[in-house]
């Protein structure tokens, strides 16, 4: 900490007037004291003296500097794709073997001047102490979840690098996101340099939940590279392996996304499990990601209406007619006769109605 001087407007001759009359005011405030020897009375008048001066220091308000430098690394957020197209040998290109040697380079360089962390990308991110512990097993790859990742620790970090083959089998298109960071992200592509061919299911649009004795709709994204002016059937299979519908979608253009929608029969109720897979083409850069699964929660859709008719009125017989046409209802009857009775015998349980309809009201 160095002395750096005075914050104050006082001129120096009024600073040199109180110093003088401290020290006088200091000499004469013990001089009557004949009681004390003059050493204690010199004493007391330095101390006095020392008080005053230090009082007057504080008034010109001094002020001192301090430098402490901390030299901190910068950081960067590494993020590794870990699925199985990484590990795929094809051409010159050597898989895993290949995309290893990059990676142990970039985790040994600079090891003293940056620090790192290391994430994956698969179907979602997660992080790893060391970049050897990837096994290149992952099915999918979800690229907008690793910008998330990126979204989510970027004030930690000063920049970071994706490892990736740019093969997105999941989710969506990450390029508006990634406009948002903040800071900046350097990318390393791996894989053969050779056109690629490969058709993917990128994405399954559809409710997780369905009513029975309704159509169910589900609509699958499918992504294609390499395959221009081409047709190729896209098929829904149920859990038993049977293929429940088939469409034929056609690539008009060299790299594009089409829909293929399906429309489900939910008979039975309880979790149903359903498969839309492309059969796999010619030179196909990858097979994995032509299969694509998901479940549909099917519950009971009946709803349980009781109709109480008191009069009998066309009116009562349209209305029943209406109900009894929906296959989504189950429609119970009374129609009353007089006192306590009904034509239909049995009188159901109130309580395990969604509805009571009443036509009319008792004489």
């Amino acid at each position: 900490m160095d002395f750096q001087g005075f914050q104050h407007s006082i001129p120096l001759l009024v600073f040199l007037v109180f110093t003088i009359a401290f020290a006088i005011l200091s000499l004469l405030s013990y001089k009557k004291l004949a009681t004390l020897p003059f050493y204690s009375k010199a004493g007391l008048a330095v101390l006095r003296f020392s008080a005053l001066m230090l009082l007057l220091v504080l008034v010109l308000n001094p002020y001192f500097f301090s430098k402490n430098e901390v030299k901190t690394n910068p950081k960067i957020l590494v993020l590794a794709d870990n699925s199985e197209s990484m590990g795929i040998t094809k051409g010159d290109y050597r898989g895993s073997e290949d995309i290893r040697l990059v990676l142990n380079q970039l985790q040994n360089r600079y090891t003293e001047e940056i620090d790192k962390e290391y994430f994956t990308i698969g179907a979602e991110s997660r992080q790893i102490s060391y970049l050897d512990s990837l096994l290149f097993n992952e099915t999918e790859t979800n690229l907008t979840n690793a910008i998330s990742q990126i979204q989510e620790l970027e004030d930690q970090f000063d920049a970071a690098i994706i490892v990736s083959d740019g093969i997105i089998t999941y989710g969506k298109n990450p390029v508006i996101q990634a406009s948002n960071l903040t800071l900046p992200v350097y990318t390393i592509a791996t894989g053969d340099t050779s056109l690629v061919r490969d058709i993917t299911i990128r994405n399954i649009i559809t409710n997780n939940s369905g009513y029975t004795d309704t159509r169910h709709q589900v609509d699958a994204e499918i992504y294609h590279k390499g395959f221009n002016t081409f047709e190729f059937p896209v098929q829904l299979y149920n859990s038993n392996g049977e293929i429940l519908e088939t469409q034929n979608i056609v690539f008009k253009a060299e790299e594009e996304v089409v829909t293929a929608s399906f429309n489900i029969e939910l008979e039975e109720p309880g979790i149903q499990q359903f498969r839309i897979q492309i059969p796999p083409q010619d030179d196909e850069w990858s097979i994995e990601n032509n299969t694509s699964d998901f479940s549909i929660d099917v519950t009971d859709s009946k709803i349980r209406i009781l109709d109480v008719a008191f009069e009998i009125h066309p009116d009562v017989k349209t209305v029943r007619t209406i109900l009894q046409s929906d296959q989504n209802i189950e429609l119970e009857v009374l129609t009353w006769m007089g006192g306590n009775r009904f034509i239909e015998n049995e009188i159901p349980a109130l309580n395990e109605m969604d509805l009571i309809i009443v036509h009319g009201l008792p004489n």
